[in-house]
């Protein structure tokens, strides 16, 4: 604790902290926040020269131990114009030599930037992807600047940065409201999504909140009506794409669902679509919000009065990938399918719809429990020709989940197929058979349960009969006589019942009637475009430019031709809203460049570098900011440097007033200078002795 009113006391907790933050680690960074506080106001205090020296003397030892550099003049705007200030004012020359390392200590800043902090300018609000410019406060909201520092410090490769990029500014774009390229961005996006298979899941918190909340305004706003099927059919994309990832955002999906809901029935059909879409991507995890779905269902199938019955059809459809998940809820939805199959009055089409969806979930689920509703509509539906195969199969699987219970419907069965003149065909035979097991099944157990402790009931009808073999099938027989009747253990020891399973394999597959757009786009794999390097050598050249004019639609040209020429398709994707939004040109431009750079070879790009340093020359600004920015994102950059010398760059980004990038570019300029440069700043420190000192040490095998 310190305690302001015993002044030098004060100073020397001040110079202990100093001290102590050379080994303090993590409890120094821990508590930088209230140190900072009280140090920047004691620097101001002027009524104890000693307190200040020392407040100002811990400041730059914390910031040195702690790396927490330039940082400061952006968490406390003042601390620049303070440490000027005691240049200007304070005679001590021992505290403006304190000021003058601390300010060393702190780094260089750039002036404008300084200004951002302070407030004297605003912030514009389209960032280019300058990687040494400071996050502000409202900045940090924007997740392209997340993306540029996860890239600035080699956490991610291209390949991972150019859709992240791409994302992120699109992204940005929807968040306007007055946008009328809504459409087009959601397309980019789901391409860009399409083309990152199992990468996608990766940006799915980044895209679908933001999109939901794009279809909840869209379904809530008049004027926005056109827009309303189009975000649900994206959103139905989306899901199909990122599948169980969606699973947390399925309470905001029903809710915009619901809205929807109450509009005309084109919605309608999309909605259905999206449910279905959406169950089929979760899987079995869909189950829990199939509360949530059935009431769209019932209503559908209960109340739908028209005379083509376009919702009931969808829906019908929609049933069928979803079986899985609605088991829980069939005594609900199956008793409307039947009415649907039963009823006369409606399209043969319609019924047939009704049949295929009943018979799918007759081979996908257990519907034992309905099977008295279900061969009522049978017995009632069998005098259909149209119908007739399809009744066979759904008969078929009926008896195989029934087992020996079917033996109670066989008679009426009988009766219905001899009265048609089914019992010739091709199917019967299938039928005759495991109705036959289904008999046998059910006589082993009458057996079972009334057989005395002496003797058994088959045993003397075989004596009556005066043969022992009292069924035509031994095996059968046998495991009867064992107490293996069961329908159960007959499927596993009967080899005919096997070859029976292995037909229901081999039976027709019920296609649904209408095509799955969504599941195609899914599966539709993007992959890398060849580079068409004579059309982008065409687009680079600029030996003929003269003007600013000229120059500055020559900026605007190859920074649309390196978005639809690059290798990845994120960046592709979105090269066609670049041509209608020039600021998203402009930021996706180094990404672009690195993504055509990285295809060209040596020649070819030695001849681009050309053109980059004969645009860098023109001294217009636009065109000076560009290529410093792409240097120093190729800097970082796995595949960099952009080969243009530091001194080029350097000065002009003096002449632009780049005063931090300057800097820099002048700091690495000197590294790679010859052995008389240290000499010539050393001379004019009047220390040439230490410099030739420092030269001999590197020339050592041993110097860094």
């Amino acid at each position: 604790m310190i305690f302001f009113q015993y002044a030098e006391v004060t100073a020397q907790v001040l110079n202990a902290i100093s001290e102590i933050s050379v080994i303090g680690g993590a409890e120094i960074v821990k508590n930088l926040k209230p140190l900072f506080e009280k140090l920047t106001h004691m620097i101001n205090d002027s009524s104890n020269l000693h307190k200040r020296e020392a407040a100002l003397r811990a400041i730059g030892g914390i910031c040195r131990s702690t790396a927490y550099v330039v940082d400061p003049y952006r968490d406390y705007p003042t601390l620049l114009d303070d440490l000027l200030r005691i240049l200007k004012t304070v005679m001590s020359n021992t505290m403006r030599r304190e000021a003058i390392k601390t300010l060393g200590i702190l780094g260089a800043i750039d002036p404008y930037t300084h200004k951002v902090f302070t407030g004297s300018v605003q912030s514009s609000t389209a960032i280019s992807t300058a990687l040494s410019l400071p996050i502000t406060e409202t900045d940090s909201k924007d997740p392209r600047q997340d993306i540029i520092h996860w890239f600035n410090y080699e956490k991610c490769t291209l390949e991972e940065f150019y859709p992240a990029i791409t994302i992120a500014n699109l992204m940005l774009m929807m968040q306007d409201e007055d946008s009328q390229s809504y459409a087009e961005i959601a397309q980019a996006i789901v391409t860009i999504f399409r083309s990152l298979g199992e990468m996608a899941p990766i940006n799915t918190k980044q895209v679908v909140p933001r999109l939901i909340e794009v279809c909840r305004r869209a379904t809530e706003s008049l004027n926005r009506a056109n827009l309303r099927k189009f975000f649900l059919q994206q959103l139905a994309i989306f899901v199909a794409i990122v599948k169980k990832h969606a699973a947390p955002y399925m309470p905001a999906i029903f809710t915009i669902i619901a809205d929807a809901w109450k509009e005309d029935i084109s919605v309608k059909v999309v909605v259905i679509q999206v449910l279905t879409e959406m169950g089929t991507a979760i899987g079995n995890d869909f189950s829990k919000y199939t509360g949530e779905l059935i009431p769209y269902l019932l209503t559908v199938l209960q109340t739908d009065k028209t005379k083509k019955r376009v919702l009931t059809v969808k829906v019908m459809e929609s049933i069928r990938p979803l079986t899985h998940c609605i088991v829980q809820h069939l005594h609900l939805v199956l008793p409307p399918l039947l009415i649907i199959l039963d009823d006369v009055s409606l399209n043969m089409s319609i019924r047939l719809t009704a049949l295929d969806t009943v018979l799918h979930m007759t081979q996908q689920v257990d519907v034992s429990a309905y099977a008295p509703r279900m061969m009522q509509s049978w017995h009632h539906n069998i005098a259909s020709f149209e119908m007739r195969d399809k009744l066979f199969v759904l008969l078929i699987e009926i008896i195989k989940q029934l087992g020996k219970f079917f033996d109670i419907f066989k008679r009426g069965v009988d009766q219905k197929l001899k009265d048609y003149n089914l019992d010739k065909s091709s199917n019967y035979e299938k039928y005759k058979n495991l109705a036959q097991k289904a008999q046998m099944s059910r006589a082993a157990m009458t057996s079972k349960v009334f057989s005395g402790s002496n003797g058994n009931l088959q045993a003397t009808q075989a004596a009556i009969k005066g043969t022992s073999a009292a069924y035509l099938n031994d095996n059968l027989h046998e495991r009867l006589m064992n107490d293996s009747y069961d329908s159960k253990a007959s499927r596993q020891d009967d080899d005919q019942y096997k070859r029976d399973l292995e037909d229901k394999k081999e039976l027709p597959k019920l296609a649904p009637t209408t095509a799955r757009p969504t599941s195609e786009l899914v599966t539709v794999q993007i992959t890398k475009q060849r580079l068409n390097k004579e059309l982008l050598i065409s687009q680079w050249r600029n030996e003929n430019l003269t003007s600013k004019d000229e120059w500055l639609q020559w900026l605007m040209k190859i920074r649309i031709g390196f978005l639809k020429s690059g290798s990845s398709p994120s960046l592709r994707a979105a090269s066609s809203l670049g041509d209608q939004h020039p600021h998203l040109a402009r930021d996706l431009f180094p990404a672009a460049f690195m993504s055509v750079w990285t295809e060209l070879d040596s020649e070819v790009q030695k001849d681009l570098t050309s053109c980059l340093l004969r645009a860098i020359s023109t001294g217009i600004p636009e065109l000076i900011q560009t290529i410093l920015n792409l240097a120093e994102f190729m800097d970082h950059s796995e595949k960099g440097p952009l080969p243009i010398t530091h001194d080029v760059l350097g000065m002009w980004a003096e002449q632009t007033k780049a005063f931090a990038k300057a800097c820099r570019y002048k700091e690495m300029s000197v590294l790679k200078s010859s052995d008389t440069a240290p000499m010539t700043f050393r001379r004019k420190l009047m220390r040439p002795n230490d410099c030739q000192s420092l030269i001999t040490i590197c020339k050592s095998p041993h110097g860094d």
